[in-house]
């Protein structure tokens, strides 16, 4: 009788520790009402340091979009915490400012793409610093995008490819930092920011934009279905 309860005690616990080890499902918060997004402020003036900081971050209303907003705080703090991490290699002789402002790329029921710059003006440095980032969502799963659900395997060499005739001469990829994570989306194109391109000044502010008809070849399932969610 024991073996057997010691038998019974190992199968519960087998099928608990699989349980356990399932995915999450996805939470589909599509709703036929539309959402609005609202830009939340977050300023601040330090006279002893010498900084100010000016930063619009997006939020939508409702608390089943929790996640997604929990997503732009934390980008909001990482910008302002690498900001004032920069800034210390620097004189306070000039006052340095960080200064955000989001962009929505495309906005309906099924998905959300926004861009958020957040640009540093800092006296010492040769030029603006603009920091990135980007939030591609889907509603349907309520989780983020990344280029990996949407392009068929192996397509960061095929991207690359594709770059070369935006790119001008003196200007080539950093293999090494290339991440290729940083995209934003519209009906149109498609767009990706951490290129990681360097070169001379003239390479700095390189982006590459692609149309969804030059990448067509390079687009997954998931990415043809995003395609239509568009439409």
């Amino acid at each position: 009788m024991k073996e057997i309860s010691f038998l019974c005690l190992i199968i519960i616990t087998l099928f608990s520790c699989v349980s356990d080890n399932k995915e999450a499902p996805d939470e589909n918060i599509v709703s036929e009402k539309s959402y609005v997004i609202e830009i939340d402020t977050f300023r601040t003036l330090n006279k002893d340091l010498n900084y100010r900081i000016d930063y619009f971050y997006p939020q939508i209303q409702g608390d089943i979009y929790q996640k997604i907003n929990d997503r732009f705080i934390e980008i909001k703090e990482n910008h302002i915490s690498s900001f004032l991490t920069f800034i210390k290699d620097f004189d306070a002789f000039s006052q340095r400012t960080c200064t955000a402002k989001s962009v929505v790329q495309f906005k309906n029921k099924y998905l959300l793409s926004i861009v958020m710059p957040s640009v540093l003006a800092v006296p010492g440095t040769s030029r603006l610093i603009t920091e990135t980032e980007t939030i591609n969502w889907s509603f349907e799963r309520n989780k983020k995008i990344q280029l990996n659900d949407i392009l068929i395997s192996g397509w960061k060499n095929k991207i690359k490819k594709l770059a070369k005739s935006q790119l001008i001469d003196s200007c080539n990829f950093d293999d090494v930092k290339m991440s290729f994570e940083k995209f934003s989306f519209s009906k149109e194109n498609i767009i990706i920011y951490d290129t990681h391109i360097v070169g001379g000044p003239e390479c700095y502010e390189n982006i590459l934009k692609f149309s969804w008809k030059e990448i067509d070849e390079l687009l997954n399932e998931k990415g043809k279905e995003l395609i239509k969610k568009m439409m």
